[in-house]
């Protein structure tokens, strides 16, 4: 059982990672093995390479990106948790696209599992 300050570190340190640009940072969150679904746009990646390969993607068509207002649920028992948060990306053109977002992520010896993301409006990884 993974307790709730582990498991909303871990949160926290990905999506620093994400919004910093530094995919070693998300590395160290994530299981060699993580498999990622972006529910709402029918995208399934497995591994270090297929991940870095989106967020290389995400980066390369944003200035920048910032995920922000987290609330969290947790469920020790089952190492699972949830985020729901704010999203605020700068595209390459200078145009500010915002959303609420929600993902959940499965959590194996304190390294992320699994994680869903269901994403409001136009799919930013991959563009």
């Amino acid at each position: 059982m993974t307790d709730s300050t582990t498991m909303k570190s871990l949160v926290l340190t990905y999506f620093e990672g994400v919004d910093t640009k530094d995919f070693q940072k998300i590395k160290e969150t994530l299981d060699k093995d993580c498999r990622i679904t972006v529910e709402t746009h029918g995208i399934e990646l497995i591994g270090y390479s297929e991940i870095q390969a989106m967020f290389s993607n995400l980066w390369g068509d944003h200035l920048s990106v910032l995920h922000k207002d987290f609330k969290f649920l947790e469920d020790r028992k089952l190492n699972k948790i949830a985020t729901q948060f704010s999203v605020v990306n700068t595209l390459n053109n200078g145009e500010i696209v915002k959303k609420s977002n929600c993902n959940f992520f499965r959590v194996k010896e304190n390294r992320f599992k699994e994680i869903n993301i269901y994403m409001a409006g136009k799919n930013t990884l991959f563009t």
